[in-house]
């Protein structure tokens, strides 16, 4: 939630915290709720206006006032001329006047943007974190999040392990593809052996008829024994030849049959990759849209963005709570 956004929230509404002070809508109570849902950090419990300084810890800084001296937008101005003191939100102003949203001053006022002097203000408190630029990157971080349905650390860590799972996919892409390339080529040098078998078998059957044409007119044109013998054996050679080149051919023909099988079945692993690709792919668009802005962040204070979450989750923060301590670690390494 940025400054204006709260005063737009709760401009003219009374504002109550709980541990601020035993009465109720006080200017504290402006203060510690600025504090919580714009700073994101701790309310400054159980303490009146004008120790605000005193206890608000090092995350502040406390500048004091000076006839020059000009207060930021969202500085908390300290007043110390009364008992309990009063502290309001800067809003704008110059060295004489300025505007500021206030709370029980008058006493009794709902919160309310006024006009002052800088008579009584001892100083002004100021948030160390840059608070305002940060709070509207994680809003829309926080929007990136909810827009790809992402409301759990393990949500994140699904995307995240997606991430890390894709070198290996492209990988094992890849070296299918490659597998693939080396049985197509297999199958077509297959191809190419198996046509000059065919041809070598239809040469040997051309060869077989020959003879046996040879050996009828030898038959037929007399007793020529030493002829047909010679045709015969020569017959036999050929057909043993013919039987080897046969059963060479349905070796060629099963090997190319079991190379088809493996290609299939590389055709089929090659699709699973694919789609776990792809789905990884989907991942990763999510991860670079959600994730990789958060490491461009130069500072991510827990607390900070717990704050911003508050504003913009109420009691759910405890979901975002592992989101933005995962977030943390990741940024540490």
């Amino acid at each position: 939630m940025t400054l204006q956004q709260f005063i737009d929230k709760h401009n003219g509404k009374y504002l109550e915290v709980a541990g601020s002070s035993s009465a109720k809508n006080q200017c504290v109570d402006l203060a510690n709720a600025y504090i919580r849902d714009v700073l994101g950090l701790p309310i400054i419990e159980w303490t009146n206006a004008r120790e605000f300084p005193f206890k608000a810890g090092d995350k502040y800084s406390f500048i004091l006032n000076t006839p020059t001296g000009i207060p930021e937008p969202g500085d908390l101005l300290i007043w110390n001329n009364t008992t309990a003191g009063h502290i309001a939100i800067f809003i704008e102003g110059n060295a004489r006047t300025f505007k500021s949203f206030d709370q029980n001053n008058p006493i009794g006022t709902p919160c309310h943007i006024q006009g002052h002097t800088f008579a009584g203000v001892s100083g002004w408190l100021r948030c160390k974190i840059s608070n305002e630029p940060i709070t509207q990157d994680l809003d829309i971080r926080l929007k990136i999040l909810d827009e790809n349905n992402i409301k759990t650390e393990g949500d994140l860590r699904s995307i995240i392990g997606a991430s890390k799972e894709l070198p290996s996919l492209r990988e094992d892409k890849l070296n299918a593809d490659k597998e693939i390339e080396r049985l197509r080529h297999q199958v077509d040098q297959n191809k190419t052996d198996l046509k000059m078998e065919s041809d070598a078998n239809s040469a040997l059957k051309s060869a077989h008829e020959d003879h046996l044409q040879s050996i009828g007119k030898a038959v037929g044109n007399g007793p020529d024994l030493p002829g047909i013998l010679q045709h015969i054996s020569l017959l036999a050679s050929k057909a043993d030849l013919a039987d080897k080149y046969e059963k060479e051919l349905g070796a060629v023909r099963n090997n190319n049959a079991d190379l088809k099988a493996e290609i299939q079945r590389k055709n089929d692993a090659y699709t699973s990759l694919s789609l776990k690709l792809d789905s990884a792919g989907a991942e990763i668009s999510k991860l670079k849209a959600v994730v990789g802005d958060w490491l461009n962040l130069a500072e991510v204070n827990e607390q900070t963005v717990l704050g911003a979450l508050r504003g913009l989750t109420g009691p759910g923060i405890s979901i975002w709570g592992g989101v933005v301590k995962y977030i943390k670690r990741l940024l540490k390494k």
